[in-house]
């Protein structure tokens, strides 16, 4: 997991976002994810999670109302990512937010 400062930088990010959906009436679901490159091996997947953590102080019913406050940790492979950038590939992104959302 990055350090303690890269994830209070995710939560202000996200704190961010939540306060443009309140001066714009809007509402979205915001989580938080740091995708971490990796090389894997023949036998692993291209995305794997490694967990979530968040910063101590909160405390749970801060935490259940504010998924985003829950950093998500993901291994992404490299060389997967080198191959699908350029083309919108909407099912690697799909089983992405649904492993975000999961975690």
């Amino acid at each position: 997991m990055p350090g303690g400062e890269s994830i209070l930088k995710q939560i202000v990010y996200a704190q961010k976002l939540e306060h443009l959906d309140k001066q714009n009436n809007t509402s979205h679901k915001i989580y938080n994810a740091f995708l971490l490159p990796y090389g894997k091996t023949e036998n692993e997947n291209n995305l794997v999670p490694l967990g979530k953590t968040t910063e101590d102080w909160y405390d749970e019913e801060i935490l259940k109302q504010n998924e985003y406050l829950q950093i998500r940790a993901i291994r992404l492979d490299t060389k997967s990512l080198m191959y699908n950038h350029s083309v919108a590939n909407d099912e690697t992104l799909s089983f992405l937010a649904d492993l975000i959302q999961t975690l």
